[in-house]
Order: structure tokens, then C-alpha cells, then sequence
């Protein structure tokens, strides 16, 4: 196997541990290794307690791991100025990756602050939970949603929203065996919003539930609580003390909106980014045009940063592994050889953290970003070695 092949690299999907399209890790693996994709990153919020199976299910099935993470901070200035960052309806909400994480994660702060934001969620969505039951009981509605029971059947260690939906709809299908009963219960506990989707389209509809009956202004909705969210500084010396790399991961104008006012300006954008020691940027291409994606990598390309391509996969919709831009644009080879060379920096980060303690952050933070084609090559060769087995 050629060693400057630019392998297929898929940098972020979330998996059952989180919310996921997949069931298991095993099947996500099993569709890397059919479409081809030799690199592969666990990506689930909050957690890292799939690691282990991770790194078992992809050495079989022929793929490299990548081990990561992914949170949700609150930056209190900028919410107060109605600023959006990566979040595209909430401002000051900011979603932050670390790659190329420990593996095993042992720092006992990280675990420990692991566990004070699952509790936070979980508590979250049990408050959910009771009050969508509060709302079944008062409208004579025969739905009783019980949170161990979706934590055992729907997830691993934490629920979320999506989980929450899904347990809806299962029980509305439980209930209504005929299409038309389905519908009047759905429109019933939507308090007459009527349904557009596809009733047997489950990942649509689990969608119109979220928007219908638990987001903001709906029957069910909780806020979260501060404690829930870190600060951005807080959650970059979060992600150091796993061992790994902070990364932003830019929305760069999904499928519906424009840039938020955080990302239409580049060079602001850069220097808030570097004056927190962020040097790495990913991106999910299925949300962006080519020429939009191709001008962003190249902007921050210039400047050292690791680039990254992931799909998340964390809705119902089953999709590919392999990487387009919106409506399946196929990304050229140029741009594509940055996100693998950001990958190899990765891989090469993982691997000398684990043998030598050392890694493409230092001690202090700061990222070796003059050195970043050195570990880009030698990542390329830990890779092709890790394969050729």
C-alpha cells in the first residue's frame, strides 16, 4: 500500500453513545470499510465511554481510528450581543471538538467533568420527560415516557432530544396501527399543527416532533441551565487535559442559512480562534457549496490550521461515509489532500501522545503549527502502517 495514497476520511460521526444514524459501531465500520473509508472519528457529545469498542470494531474491519469529542459552551458576551457562532438559532451557543483525544483517556478532571455535563443533560431530559407526560396526561393521550427505559432501548449513557423523539414516535406507532390514527395523534399532540411529512418517513418525522412538541415554545420544552455549558476557554483546557487538539467545527452557512455573524468575517474570525491557542477547523461539506467550502480551506489553509471533513451522522437519515458538498458535489483532489493531510496531523498527534507523551499541543497550549507538514508526513506514516497489517 502507497503511503501518499490520500485515502477516503471521514474526521466526525457520532455514533449510538451519542444520538446516531447508525445502531451500533460495528455497522458503522462495516460501512467505512464498503465505501472504502480508511480513517474514521468517533465524535460523540460529552463522551468518550465508546472508545473502547471503537478502537476494537475498526481494527477489524480494516479502518484507522480517530478518537474525539464534542461539546456545548455558552459565551456570555456574545450572547448578550445576539451574536451566533456555530449554533445558527442560538446565540452565544458554541459547539467545540477535541481530536485526536488519549486513548484510554485517564485524567481524572476530564472525567470528572465529563460526568457533572452527562448529569446535566440527563437532568435535562428528565425534566423533558416529565413534562411531555404531564402534557400526554392533561389531553388524554395514552403515552407514558419512562427515562431508563429510553436510556436502555434508544442510548448508551445519555439522552438527548433526539432520543426523546424518537421514543414519541415509537409510541405513537404503538398505539395507532392505521395511517390515519397515527396522523390525528401526531396532529393532536402537535395542538393542531398538521403533519408534513411522510408518515413512514421516521427520520422526518421525528424531526417535525422535536420542532413541533419540544423546542422553544412547544409543550415540552425545558431551557437548560447554565451549569450545563462550560465557557469556550473553559472547554479548550478541558479538551489539552484528554491529550487532545481543540477544533472548531464551522457551520460556514448550512443548507438553509447564511454565515452567522461570528463566521462572516474570516480574519476576525482567525484571530479570535488563534488568541485561544484553536488551530484546527473542520468542516461537514454536505451543508456547503464547493466554491464556498474551497475559498474557506484555502483561507485558513494559508494560515496553518488543521483542516477536517466529517459527515456527524447524528440524525435518523441513513447517508454515506464518503465526503460531497451539498447536493453530492464531489470535492476536488486538491482540497481533499488538505483535509487528509489534517487528518494524518491527527493521527501523528495520537500516536506520539500515546508512545511518548508528546504531541502536536504542548504543555502550554500552544499548537506546533510551524511544524504542521512534518506531521502530516510522518501521520501518513503511521497510517500506512496501521493498513498494510
Amino acid at each position: 500500500m502507497d503511503s501518499n495514497v490520500i485515502h477516503h476520511v471521514n474526521s466526525h460521526i457520532h455514533t449510538p453513545y451519542s444520538f446516531s444514524a447508525f445502531q451500533s459501531i460495528t455497522e458503522a465500520a462495516i460501512q467505512a470499510n464498503a465505501e472504502n473509508v480508511r480513517l474514521l472519528g468517533i465524535n460523540d457529545f460529552y463522551s468518550v465511554e465508546g472508545y473502547d469498542e471503537f478502537f476494537e470494531v475498526t481494527s477489524k474491519y480494516h479502518v484507522f481510528p480517530l478518537f474525539n469529542i464534542e461539546f456545548t459552551g455558552l459565551d456570555k458576551e456574545y450572547q448578550d450581543h445576539a451574536v451566533r457562532i456555530n449554533d445558527p438559532n442560538n446565540p452565544g451557543r458554541i459547539y467545540l471538538c477535541g481530536k485526536g483525544l488519549n486513548y484510554p483517556v485517564v485524567n481524572k478532571t476530564f472525567i470528572d467533568s465529563l460526568n457533572t455535563l452527562q448529569e446535566s443533560n440527563n437532568q435535562q431530559a428528565k425534566s423533558i420527560i416529565e413534562k411531555a407526560n404531564a402534557f400526554f396526561h392533561n389531553n388524554q393521550i395514552d403515552i407514558a415516557l419512562d427515562y431508563n427505559s429510553i436510556l436502555v432501548q434508544y442510548t448508551k449513557n445519555i439522552v438527548r432530544e433526539r432520543h426523546i423523539a424518537r421514543a414519541i414516535k415509537d409510541a405513537v406507532f404503538a398505539l395507532s396501527p392505521a395511517k390515519e390514527q397515527k396522523i390525528a395523534l401526531l396532529t393532536k399532540i402537535f395542538r393542531g399543527t398538521q403533519l408534513t411529512s411522510d408518515i413512514e418517513n421516521s427520520a422526518a418525522l421525528e424531526n417535525e416532533i422535536r420542532n413541533n412538541f419540544l423546542k422553544d415554545g412547544k409543550p415540552a420544552f425545558v431551557q437548560e441551565i447554565d451549569k450545563a455549558f462550560y465557557s469556550l476557554k473553559e472547554l479548550v483546557n478541558l479538551i489539552k487535559l484528554a491529550g487532545g487538539i481543540p477544533c472548531y467545527p464551522s457551520l460556514l452557512g448550512d443548507t438553509l442559512r447564511a454565515c452567522t455573524e461570528f463566521e462572516n468575517d474570516w480574519e476576525k474570525m482567525h484571530a479570535v480562534l488563534s488568541s485561544l491557542n484553536i488551530h484546527c477547523v473542520e468542516l461537514i461539506p454536505s451543508r456547503n457549496t464547493l466554491d464556498m467550502l474551497t475559498d474557506f480551506v484555502k483561507f485558513f489553509h494559508q494560515r496553518k490550521y488543521i483542516i477536517l471533513f466529517g459527515t456527524e451522522h447524528n440524525t435518523p437519515e441513513k447517508s454515506s461515509l464518503l465526503i460531497s458538498c451539498k447536493n453530492k458535489t464531489e470535492i476536488p483532489v486538491e482540497i481533499r489532500k488538505i483535509a487528509y493531510d489534517g487528518a494524518c496531523v491527527i493521527a501523528a498527534h495520537q500516536f506520539l501522545m500515546n508512545k511518548m507523551n508528546i504531541g502536536y499541543v504542548d504543555d502550554h497550549g500552544n499548537n506546533n503549527y510551524e511544524q504542521i507538514n512534518e506531521f502530516a508526513t510522518f501521520g501518513r506514516s503511521v497510517i500506512h502502517s496501521y493498513l498494510k497489517r
